[in-house]
Order: structure tokens, then C-alpha cells, then sequence
């Protein structure tokens, strides 16, 4: 069936972190649970 996601979900969340080193270790950590398929950084446009 067309748009069918099987069981995979999408979920988006927001974390704050000290520098980029600190993302680059969660990024990692979160990569290396089996069940992940893809995490992805999108750089935010809000000028705070």
C-alpha cells in the first residue's frame, strides 16, 4: 500500500548540549542502538 510505513516510526526530538563534541558522542551513542536506521542533525534557523 502506498505511504504504508511498516513498522519504522519517525521521531523527532531536541537536546541540549555543551559543544560539539558532546553531540558528536550522543550522535554516536544513539547510532550505535541496533534499532536505529538514521539520525540526522538539522541545524535549527531560530536566532536566539
Amino acid at each position: 500500500m502506498e505511504g504504508e510505513q511498516g513498522d519504522n516510526s519517525i521521531i523527532h526530538f531536541t537536546i541540549q548540549v555543551k559543544n560539539r563534541p558532546h553531540l558528536a558522542r550522543i550522535m554516536r551513542a544513539v547510532r550505535h542502538i541496533p534499532d536505529v536506521i538514521r539520525i540526522v542533525r538539522e541545524r535549527s534557523t531560530d536566532k536566539r
